[in-house]
């Protein structure tokens, strides 16, 4: 740790990796299935897998169809 000194701190704080935006409703948006599914459709650009027209499609249906808004009311 001398090296990385902010390494330990997620586990002293209770950091548990999830970040999220809440909304005035109480619910929240996962914001990092928001970036796993921007991630993965710029790395199938990336490596040839897609045309950018494809991409754009493959990211915009993934996001619509993600359960990305999470109630906590209950």
């Amino acid at each position: 740790m001398e090296y990385y000194p902010w390494l330990d701190l997620p586990h002293k704080t209770g950091y548990n990796g999830v970040r999220e935006t809440f909304f005035q409703d109480g619910s929240s948006l996962n914001l990092r299935m928001v970036e796993k599914v921007i991630g993965q459709s710029i790395v199938n650009r990336i490596n040839g897998m897609m045309t950018t027209e494809e991409t754009i499609k493959y990211l915009n249906t993934r996001l619509a169809a993600a359960n990305l808004k999470v109630s906590h009311n209950q």
